[in-house]
Order: structure tokens, then C-alpha cells, then sequence
């Protein structure tokens, strides 16, 4: 018992209604405790039980044609502690998941007297180029800069493009505890959200966050970080127990929206066809070299071979991208033709031959056109697939 289930619904094109699709899960307690979802893929956190003896996990459905048949990847950390609530959030982004274990490094079973500080953590996977399967640790761990007792940092995490988002609402999971019903020792402090930038070179281990955000009207125990949710590079911040207009601890969402960002583009061929760019917020201007700044396109060919800045400009703020355009035409010995028709649950070869080397091939997909691409396989010359999509 306790273990949780995830229950998927599919939308009926023709009614518009949800129906039924199937239920995932595996043996673990207080699975469903977060979620987060992209087309294909589904994180799901299980904050573990209060045994003492039982770890706390998250874990990635990476779904095969429909979600009725699954890939999946169990998620933990060299270092669980007993209650550390690894799995309390989870979010994806590309080819990157965040986990949030908001009291890690989790309480000693004998925590009397206590001599360390519970301040919480977030860490970072990376999808492998075989995809999420397996036990999975992950390859960076962010932590506060300025760490606070049960300041609850990782209670909920937010991952896009080059930003990540940790909130750390501290005691707010206190409020009506008598001891906190004043604060004459200060100890007590208004919520915050961390915004950790990726640096040039990847993803890694720190505690040196950008910077730190508050709420407009900061309040003790407001709860500030115990809710966030990104959409089109806006920001949306849950105070839980903030104080408004309405009355005391009624709550607040607070949003802002963030610096603009573009979708990365792979390096690419000179003659390949116009790529579709992909700004946000949307509604900014494209701009730079082989770029139609009315159909926001950019063409290798127009470009012309070499390395070019792409920029997106949208109300005065902008972001930018390198573009590498290779000269080289690759001579294609043999490829599958543009278009196939599959049966569903039926898998099929794509072929795509040349005179380049295995190690230089990299797959991609998606699966419509106003999807982002992510890393399907590599090193491969054939691949088999059952999902339908483009390649």
C-alpha cells in the first residue's frame, strides 16, 4: 500500500473529452508526490516513507508509440538521508531533468543534539544518448549560496533553457506552530526563489546562484518559492501564505517575466533546408546573418559557411546564439525516402548512409512540427523506431 500511481488521460479529438489511457507506477511509496511532462516523457517523484531504512526516488516513463508501452529511468543519489524528500519536485527541460530534495541531507535517525544544517538541494540528470533507462545519478547538485535551517531549498524547481529556478519557502510548512506565532528573534524570514544561470561550458556543481528573488512585499513565513511554474519565459511564484488585500495568509501569485531565450540550433550543412526559429516570449524580432526577419527562418545557404550570431530582441531585452554552418556536403550513399507510413505498435528502420564517421552521427526527434527537437540516438547509421514523428 501507499506506493501511488500515475493515471493517464488522452484527449478524444472528436468529444474533446478526457478518457481513460492507463496507469504507470512501480514500487515505490508516495509515488506521484510531483510530476512533471513533455510529449514524450514523464518525471514523477516518490519522496520514500518515514522508515528510516527507506530512499527516496524519482522516476522518468519515456513512453514507446503510446504511453501503454514505456522505457523507464529510476533516479536517486549517491547520498540519500533519512527524509531528505528527494523527489519532492521534479522539472524537465530538453534533455535535462532537476529533482528537488528540499531536506537534504536528510535528519539523522538519533538528530539529538543536532550539529548540521538541513537547508535542502536540487539535482541535475542528463538524458543519456540510450535514453532514459536505468539507475540514473546525477552529474551536478546546486545548493544555497546562504543555507538556512529547514529553509526547504528544492520545494519546488523550475528548468528552462538556460535557467533553472529553486524555491525555498523555509518554515512556511510552520506557520500555526505556537512557537511561531511571533517572531521577537528574527528567526524567522520571508521565502525565496534561487536562479541558478548555466554556465558556458555546461551544467555543474555549485552553490553561487545568479541571484536571489523576493516577494514584492516580503513577510515572514510568506511562503515565497512554494509553487513555481514557467510559460513562455514568464515566471509565475506561489506565496502560499502571503498576506493581501483580502486577509492574512490568504496567498499570492507573483510573476515576472525573464530575459528572452532561443532554441538552440544544432550545427549545420550548408544545404540544408530553412530552419524555423524559435524565440520566447514570442512576439520579438529575429535578427543576423541568413535570417528572414519576417518569417523568423534562417538559411545555411543565405548565411553562407562559418560561425553566425543570431539574435532575438523582444521589448529592448535580447538573447543570442552561435549558429556553425559547415561547408562540407556529406556524399549520402544511401537514406530512407523523406516520407514512411507505419502501422501503429509497428517498428520501422530509418537509414541515413554516408561517408561520414559513426561517431559524428547524432538523431534527433520530434514529434510534430511545433515540437523541439531532443537527442534520440547516436553513433548509428540505421535506427529502429515505433514512435511516429520526424527524425
Amino acid at each position: 500500500g501507499n506506493t501511488g500511481k500515475v493515471h493517464i488521460y488522452k484527449e478524444n479529438e472528436v468529444s474533446s473529452k478526457f478518457e481513460y489511457l492507463t496507469t504507470l507506477g512501480v514500487w515505490a511509496y508516495g509515488m506521484g508526490q510531483s510530476m512533471a511532462m513533455t510529449d514524450s516523457v514523464l518525471v514523477v517523484g516518490s519522496t520514500g516513507s518515514p522508515s528510516p531504512t527507506s530512499s527516496s526516488a524519482a522516476f522518468v516513463f519515456q513512453r514507446k508509440g503510446e504511453w501503454t508501452e514505456t522505457d523507464y529511468a529510476w533516479l536517486s543519489i549517491d547520498e540519500p538521508g533519512w527524509r531528505d524528500l528527494f523527489g519532492a519536485s521534479v522539472s524537465i527541460f530538453g534533455n535535462h531533468i532537476v529533482v528537488g530534495a528540499p531536506q537534504w541531507p536528510g535528519f539523522d535517525t538519533q538528530p539529538i543534539p543536532r550539529d548540521y544544517l538541513i537547508s535542502g538541494a536540487a539535482f541535475i540528470y542528463k538524458r543519456p544518448t540510450s535514453g532514459w533507462i536505468g539507475n540514473l545519478k546525477p552529474f551536478a547538485k546546486l545548493t544555497p549560496r546562504d543555507p538556512t535551517d529547514l529553509g526547504a531549498f528544492g520545494a519546488k524547481v523550475a528548468i528552462d533553457h538556460n535557467d533553472i529556478f529553486i524555491g525555498s519557502p523555509n518554515v512556511y510548512a510552520q506557520y500555526n506552530y505556537t512557537s511561531n506565532f511571533t517572531n521577537n528573534d528574527g528567526a524567522l524570514i520571508p521565502g525565496k526563489v534561487y536562479h541558478f544561470v548555466r554556465p558556458a561550458g555546461g551544467w555543474e556543481t555549485t552553490n553561487q546562484e545568479m541571484r536571489q528573488m523576493q516577494s514584492f512585499e516580503p513577510d515572514v513565513i510568506d511562503g515565497y518559492g512554494s509553487e513555481l511554474y514557467i510559460s513562455d519565459r514568464y515566471l509565475f511564484v506561489g506565496a502560499l501564505l502571503d498576506d493581501t488585500p483580502v486577509g492574512i495568509r490568504t496567498g499570492s501569485v507573483q510573476t515576472m517575466m525573464q530575459l528572452p531565450a532561443i532554441d538552440e540550433l544544432h550545427t549545420v550543412c550548408i544545404d540544408e533546408a530553412p530552419i524555423k526559429l524559435n524565440g520566447y516570449p514570442k512576439g520579438g524580432q529575429f535578427s543576423g546573418p541568413g535570417v528572414n526577419t519576417t518569417t523568423s527562418v534562417f538559411s545555411p545557404e543565405a548565411a553562407g559557411a562559418g560561425t553566425h550570431s543570431v539574435r532575438y530582441v523582444r521589448d529592448g531585452c535580447e538573447a543570442s546564439i552561435q549558429v556553425v554552418v559547415l561547408p562540407e556536403v556529406m556524399d549520402v550513399t544511401n537514406q530512407s525516402e523523406p516520407t514512411q507510413t507505419k502501422c501503429i505498435g509497428e517498428a520501422i528502420p530509418i537509414v541515413f548512409e554516408s561517408d561520414a564517421s559513426a561517431a559524428d552521427y547524432m538523431w534527433y526527434y520530434r514529434k510534430t512540427t511545433d515540437d523541439r527537437f531532443v537527442k534520440f540516438d547516436s553513433m548509428k547509421q540505421v535506427i529502429h523506431t515505433d514512435a511516429a514523428g520526424f527524425y
